[in-house]
């Protein structure tokens, strides 16, 4: 993939989120300079909402990266449609690992490593959730089946697990 297209894709995941558009603030989405090819979120507390900096993109050519920005930009989205909360997190987690691996897998952004490395996340935190939220367990391992097939996760919105959460 060429440069010039990475940047392209990195620049409509920002431009897919409104509120990513229109605010800018302290919390951005960056680049990590602990681990290349990372990014994360500086999450704000009450009154100060989570943002990527519409001009983060600009640069972004690493495919790793881009696909972490796509990550990124799904907390984004969970927190704006609500769901928040200590108590969410490793749903949180394991939404937007799926929902990054379902990207990176439409895309081609994975090295055979950085695959092994996702489904170890994705694992992690559907052992988390299932913990957390046993009933929970059925939705999970449906998802944990598709990949286990080769399959690209299923494309669940937040909606989907905010509704389950409270049976």
């Amino acid at each position: 993939m060429s440069d010039e297209r990475t940047q392209r894709r990195a620049q409509k995941i920002i431009n897919s989120i409104p509120s990513i558009k229109s605010r800018i603030g302290s919390n951005e989405v960056r680049s990590s300079p602990q681990r290349s090819g990372h990014a994360f979120t500086e999450y704000g507390g009450e009154g100060n909402p989570i943002t990527i900096n519409s001009t983060w993109a600009e640069g972004v050519t690493d495919k790793r990266l881009q696909a972490t920005l796509y990550h990124e930009s799904m907390h984004v989205q969970q927190h704006e449609d609500g769901m928040t909360g200590q108590s969410l997190s490793p749903l949180r987690e394991f939404h937007a690992h799926n929902r990054e691996l379902r990207h990176a897998m439409k895309h081609n952004l994975y090295s055979h490593e950085d695959m092994v490395g996702k489904l170890k996340k994705i694992n992690k935190y559907a052992g988390k959730v299932k913990t957390a939220f046993p009933h929970l367990s059925d939705n999970v391992e449906r998802q944990l089946g598709r990949i286990r097939k080769g399959k690209k996760p299923a494309k669940h919105s937040v909606s989907y697990w905010t509704k389950r959460v409270d049976p």
